[in-house]
């Protein structure tokens, strides 16, 4: 048993490493792009500075050019309390993101399908996709690479979810799992609004195909899932326009 641990922490190990190298090395050695990311950089600037965790801003002014929901500059924040005003404190969020990610689809594969060289395979293909590791994803300040980690979360926690639940008391048995797919689409909607729901007619589609959409509609955990995603989101919405007049207009 020793050995095989040490086996498999080594294979652990290694894994990290090869993830490192797309995703981390030279992070910061790029100053920032004048697009998305500079203006992002000056939001997380701004709100570490005014302390203001609502409304974020440009300029000295409510930002309302960009309208998106403000988790990915809250993490940015983090960061900078942490390192510092810099690149990699605007970038971390997504490049973590991103292994986060990846890491997912190895523990899913390991754990539900019982492949993990599908997970593996997964994430190779990932770590080598100019789409995934490259500007606007997990190497800038962006929102897309935190979409991914959110939507991916509760695709795969959805998928879970279906797969166990039969009747009225397996739903039961399984609650937990559709609260945490409504925290998923919380987090995703507070990082890119709208985008978060992008998905939602294919879950409904699959729902219909496993022959499980009836069972999912009636179960009363389904709708106060529900309540909390419009709950959550809904409440940032309306908050924000309480101290922001004009933010929902705007959006």
């Amino acid at each position: 048993m020793k050995k095989q641990n040490y086996i498999s922490l080594f294979f652990i190990l290694l894994f990290l490493v090869i993830c490192y190298f797309p995703l981390f090395l030279h992070l910061d050695q790029l100053p920032l792009r004048l697009w998305d990311e500079g203006r992002r950089a000056v939001n997380a600037f701004e709100m570490a500075q005014n302390g203001n965790f609502l409304v974020t801003h440009y300029a000295g002014e409510p930002e309302m050019w960009g309208t998106k929901p403000p988790f990915l500059i809250w993490c940015q924040v983090f960061w900078i309390k942490i390192l510092g005003y810099n690149e990699l404190a605007i970038r971390l969020p997504a490049a973590l993101a991103g292994l986060m990610t990846i890491l997912g689809l190895v523990l899913f594969s390991r754990k539900i399908l019982k492949r993990p060289m599908i997970g593996i395979f997964a994430a190779l293909v990932l770590l080598t996709t100019r789409g995934f590791i490259s500007e606007h994803m997990t190497r800038s300040g962006d929102f897309d690479a935190l979409l991914t980690l959110w939507t991916t979360a509760f695709l795969l926690v959805f998928f879970v979810w279906l797969n166990r639940i039969k009747n009225q008391e397996s739903i039961d048995k399984n609650q937990k799992l559709v609260y945490l797919i409504a925290l998923f689409i919380t987090l995703a909607a507070l990082t890119k609004s709208i985008a978060a729901f992008f998905f939602l007619p294919g879950m409904f589609l699959y729902a219909l195909f496993q022959k499980q959409l009836i069972l999912i509609l009636k179960s009363k955990h389904t709708w106060f899932a529900v309540l909390g995603v419009i709950f959550a989101v809904g409440g940032f919405y309306v908050l924000r326009e309480q101290f922001n007049p004009g933010y929902l207009e705007a959006v």
